[in-house]
């Protein structure tokens, strides 16, 4: 299950617990501002050990401009 363009860790948790649910294997994306926030405000680092405990695929971004996907990759890479 692709769960993408998400904006807040509340929807992102109910996507993921969901297709944990059902069985489903899960990736997921977030869209992010330049402060590496989700649109909600909360702090990517902090969604992504919540997210974690799921273990997706993978965690990406998406319908951000490059700017914002270069350091939100650069961010998630280490």
């Amino acid at each position: 299950m692709l769960v993408e363009t998400m904006i807040t860790l509340r929807e992102t948790l109910a996507a993921l617990q969901a297709a944990k649910k059902v069985g489903l294997p899960v990736a997921v994306s977030f869209c992010c501002n330049d402060k590496l926030q989700l649109l909600s405000g909360e702090p990517l680092g902090d969604v992504i050990k919540q997210v974690e405990r799921f273990h997706p695929l993978f965690i990406g971004v998406n319908c951000v401009s490059l700017d914002v996907a270069t350091r939100t990759v650069n961010y998630l890479h280490g």
